[in-house]
């Protein structure tokens, strides 16, 4: 099989920061909680909220990249073994016409 690109280092950098930001997110979520009532906690509600949902955002569109690449590699193996058969079969026919009495 071949592989052209390896999505395995950003894979492996998002799941490293994975556990601190999931403790940011949970900081944020207590602040939120233990504000006292006539606090206006929207903003950072909505940061949190809007950081929560980019992350979810960019582990999907890595996996939906991995899905894309597997995919792009399978075609890539298809094309090679279907670029030797041909390679072969061009080689095997031209052995054949070359070795034909010439004409004339």
């Amino acid at each position: 099989m071949y592989n052209f690109f390896f999505p395995q280092a950003l894979q492996n950098e998002l799941s490293n920061k994975e556990p601190d930001l999931r403790l940011l997110l949970d900081k944020g979520q207590k602040m939120i909680e233990n504000a006292s009532p006539v606090s206006d906690v929207s903003d950072l509600s909505d940061r949190v909220e809007g950081i929560r949902d980019e992350w979810q955002s960019l582990k999907r569109a890595l996996s939906d990249r991995d899905l894309r690449i597997r995919e792009a590699n399978k075609m890539a193996d298809k094309f090679y073994s279907d670029a030797d058969l041909l390679s072969a079969w061009l080689s095997l026919h031209e052995d054949k016409l070359n070795n034909f009495p010439s004409i004339g």
